[in-house]
């Protein structure tokens, strides 16, 4: 009995996988493993995309797929976080600027985030 051998491999956003038939292992297969070819790494932010000026807002990333755990780094034109959870704090009014968020995975996958943030003072409140 020849077995197939399979091998999976995220490269950037890219997941290969490799079908190896390798004589040798049948004699070794243990048919309770099973081989897990996760997602691509995914993020986005969560979070309000028009606020009152000089408020605090809070945004969130969601992350999905790659291998856990994620490191994060957000950048904001005030501040910046390691966090999965930001609360960033605008000032003045009339404005629009970016927030960002970059994650990597456990095997140095990276992906960004972004979030183009308008300032408005009708804007509500924001609830954090």
């Amino acid at each position: 009995m020849r077995k197939k051998k399979l091998a999976a491999y995220v490269v950037g956003s890219v997941v290969l996988v490799l079908a190896v038939t390798i004589p040798a292992l049948a004699a070794r297969a243990n048919p309770t493993k099973s081989s897990v070819v996760t997602d691509p790494l995914a993020a986005t932010i969560i979070g309000p995309d028009t606020v009152r000026p000089n408020s605090m807002c809070l945004y969130q990333a969601n992350v999905h797929g790659g291998v856990p755990p994620y490191s994060y780094t957000w950048y904001g034109p005030g501040s910046g976080g390691s966090d999965p959870d930001f609360i960033e704090n605008n000032t003045g009014s009339g404005f629009s600027y970016w927030i960002t968020l970059v994650v990597f995975d456990a095997v140095s996958t990276r992906v960004q985030a972004n979030l183009r943030v308008h300032t408005d003072p009708n804007a509500p409140i924001c609830p954090y």
